[in-house]
């Protein structure tokens, strides 16, 4: 069972807390698709990743949003500390 729910709305990611504990919110990182163009002129895609400090707790269906730099989000990936267990954790999410 996932502790978040994330979504992307306009160009704000909105990350909520589904469980009822209390959890500290670490670091959001924040994965972006991009192309390039190579020498040769080629199309390729590229990731751009995005790390963002929070540091804050969340309670039960509390929510954080935070701006998105490029429009096209791939992944967004949330570090955590559990305040029951004492427990670092990190969570994924693919958009």
């Amino acid at each position: 069972m996932n502790v978040f729910s994330v979504k992307k709305d306009a160009n704000k990611i909105i990350i909520l807390n589904t469980t009822p504990k209390k959890v500290l919110l670490r670091l959001i990182l924040v994965t972006y698709e991009v192309s390039t163009l190579t020498y040769d002129q080629e199309r390729v895609p590229k990731m751009l990743h995005d790390e963002i400090f929070i540091n804050k707790e969340l309670k039960e269906n509390e929510k954080v949003e935070i701006n998105a730099t490029i429009d096209n989000v791939k992944k967004v990936s949330i570090v955590y500390k559990d305040l029951e267990n004492e427990v670092t954790l990190r969570e994924d999410h693919e958009l």
